[in-house]
């Protein structure tokens, strides 16, 4: 799935607004070369909402998350799901194998239950 990113040097006014405008849940963080960084959830910046104008200048490389798990193309979907189950979130960014920093999408406990919702109703149409 496409991926919300943001630059590790936009600030919180910044992060707010890719917040509102992408209607994300989380948000990735890249720095200049387009790398992973870390990682925003809403929650993460709930806090900084009360603590106007001083959090102004913070930036979403200070209050990001960055040690991030991540999952690559090559994992399979009962990993993903026990890191999700693990660390109580809802959805991994996928990386590149050969470079972990490389950001190629995200996958989500919604777009799981999506697919196989799909798979099996494909098997219930085979199986009339």
């Amino acid at each position: 799935t496409q991926c919300a990113m943001i630059s590790e040097t936009a600030t919180v006014p910044n992060v707010l607004q890719a917040f509102r405008q992408q209607n994300a849940s989380y948000i990735h963080v890249v720095d200049a070369n387009m790398e992973l960084t870390g990682i925003l959830s809403f929650r993460d910046i709930r806090g900084l909402l009360d603590k106007k104008p001083s959090s102004d200048q913070l930036t979403a490389g200070d209050i990001a998350t960055r040690d991030v798990r991540c999952i690559t193309l090559s994992d399979n979907i009962q990993t993903a799901l026990h890191i999700m189950s693990l660390k109580g979130i809802s959805q991994l960014p996928v990386v590149d194998r050969r470079n972990p920093k490389k950001l190629v999408g995200t996958l989500s406990q919604k777009a799981i239950i999506a697919a196989y919702d799909k798979a099996l109703l494909r098997l219930e149409m085979d199986m009339e």
